[in-house]
């Protein structure tokens, strides 16, 4: 493995974290979780949805009660302005993570299967 890749990598790795982007994703999600009501919310929100999912994995009807519980919660979290900020900061981040793999998958040689 060449070094120099490792050490454009590493530099790539701190500019990525020091981003306005990633910058932004840190302080929303601080502010998320330091808040504690939006924080219950979106923990009952984590817990039926991981719930639903074990259900649909092992082949369990999902009742309507858990579906309108969940659409319940979810109508709750999308209100919370720090629940859309994080929203808005994360989109933005996993924007730049795209068009910095497209720039570097841009500069390697392509190969036809």
């Amino acid at each position: 493995m060449s070094t120099a890749c490792i050490e454009m990598s590493t530099r790539l790795g701190k500019a990525l974290a020091q981003s306005p982007q990633a910058t932004a994703l840190v302080a929303a999600h601080k502010k998320l979780s330091d808040d504690p009501a939006t924080r219950l919310i979106l923990d009952a929100y984590q817990e039926l949805a991981m719930k639903m999912a074990q259900m649909e994995q092992s082949n369990q009807p999902i009742g309507p009660d858990d579906k309108h519980k969940l659409q319940a919660i979810n109508d709750k979290l999308i209100v919370s302005d720090l629940y859309k900020q994080y929203l808005d900061a994360q989109v933005n981040y996993v924007d730049l993570m795209r068009k910095t793999n497209l720039a570097i998958r841009n500069e390697l040689p392509k190969m036809e299967m």
